[in-house]
């Protein structure tokens, strides 16, 4: 097959994939041993094809974080192939996917692969920011067996060669991690006082302290992840009669695609009338509402979900620098805190301090083993920590 020549960007850096920049000629690929001899099941006659109906098979019908991280780890993979051993896809081997994962904990050598943030098509872009670390690895992994999986099930690949390396990482038949992106009780408790505080001394002013006191509210109340924040309008609220009383719920779609109904607090509608109130609207959404969840401070359009990051971030440091001198071991915790972490601290503490159990609050969370929701539990590590501290030694003080 005929390839073209790598081009030499400045520096010696590796050209990115998209925005206007051609792939590596080898990258494209076709004729590599792990082709299957029979015709495939999809319309692909070169690797990059084969990808690319991954893509839309299998991919484009995921959340837009998703696709982007399918694709992130794709493109990594295609240009390390092409540049670091000089083959496509279907030419790498197992042994490859071995030395990939250990590039991904160093990317070497640095100059070409590692940089800070910059748009595709500059001299300054890399690929990578830094070594990954484990989760972002198994998240590498996973998209990579995903492709390949996919095209060994098309006839594509006669066989998967990250399954025959024996890579997959077996996350699933361990104990669930304990994730400590959540703050407790007390720093959640400051970080509303902190937004409680605001001034509000003009238009302006409100606007954004009811803006951020609904989006706490909203985010920890319902456990939603950034994008089904940013992806909804407040449509997705819908009252029903129950022989017990009227009742709120949520109807979402969440991580890939997938549909729930949840309660909603009482907690939560009252903010989400406030809110409404504040926008000008009726106390409560009927029908077909337009409202996106969250408004941008000046009308009514959605707020994207990395105006929602930095917002959230902006948040948490604003709480932080209030406690930096009384307690500088929260004011830290504060500052790594982001949007994601709302849902774990919302999650969490509806099992420590409302006794909420495991399962229902898997089901809020859009959870699809209850093992993920278990990770959110600290009250007994907690009770683990006390009864272990009983423990004394024979010792002089």
């Amino acid at each position: 097959m005929e390839t073209t020549a790598l081009p030499s960007p400045p520096g010696n850096a590796v050209l990115p994939i998209r925005a206007g920049t051609p792939l590596p000629g080898i990258a494209t690929g076709g004729t590599g041993p792990m082709r299957a001899d029979t015709e495939p099941l999809i319309e692909a006659d070169t690797d990059l094809e084969a990808v690319c109906q991954w893509l839309t098979l299998r991919v484009l019908g995921k959340s837009p974080h998703t696709f982007e991280s399918y694709w992130l780890n794709t493109e990594r993979l295609l240009l390390w192939a092409a540049i670091e051993r000089g083959k496509c896809l279907s030419q790498l081997m197992p042994a490859d996917y071995v030395a990939y994962v250990k590039f991904l904990t160093d990317p070497q050598p640095r100059e070409r692969w590692v940089g800070a943030r910059a748009p595709r098509g500059s001299p300054q872009w890399r690929a990578f920011a830094g070594p990954l670390k484990a989760s972002s690895r198994e998240t590498a992994l996973r998209s990579i067996g995903s492709l390949l999986g996919f095209l060994h099930e098309a006839g594509y690949f006669r066989a998967n060669p990250l399954k025959l390396a024996d890579l997959q990482l077996a996350r699933s038949k361990a104990a669930a991690p304990v994730l400590e992106r959540y703050l407790d009780l007390d720093l959640w408790h400051h970080t509303c006082a902190h937004v409680e505080a605001w001034p509000r001394r003009n238009a302006h002013e409100i606007a954004h302290f009811e803006r951020a006191r609904w989006l706490l509210t909203l985010l920890y109340g319902l456990d939603l992840r950034r994008a089904e924040a940013c992806g909804h309008t407040q449509s997705i609220f819908h009252q029903v009669q129950r022989p017990s009383g009227s009742q709120w719920w949520a109807a979402l779609t969440g991580k890939g695609g997938k549909s729930r109904t949840i309660p909603v607090p009482a907690a939560v509608i009252e903010a989400l009338a406030r809110y409404r109130a504040h926008k000008g609207l009726p106390p409560y959404p009927a029908g077909e509402d337009t409202a996106p969840l969250i408004c941008r401070v000046n009308g009514t359009r959605a707020i994207t979900a990395k105006m929602l990051y930095v917002l959230v971030k902006g948040i948490f440091a604003g709480a932080a620098e209030e406690l930096e001198v009384s307690n500088t071991h929260g004011a830290a915790h504060l500052r790594r805190a982001s949007t994601h972490w709302l849902r774990h601290t919302g999650i969490t503490h509806k099992g420590d301090y409302a006794g909420i159990s495991l399962k229902l609050r898997g089901r809020s969370a859009g959870h699809s083993r209850l093992q993920t929701t278990q990770g959110y539990d600290h009250a007994p590590r907690d009770h683990w920590y006390a009864e272990l501290q009983r423990v004394e030694l024979p010792w002089k003080r």
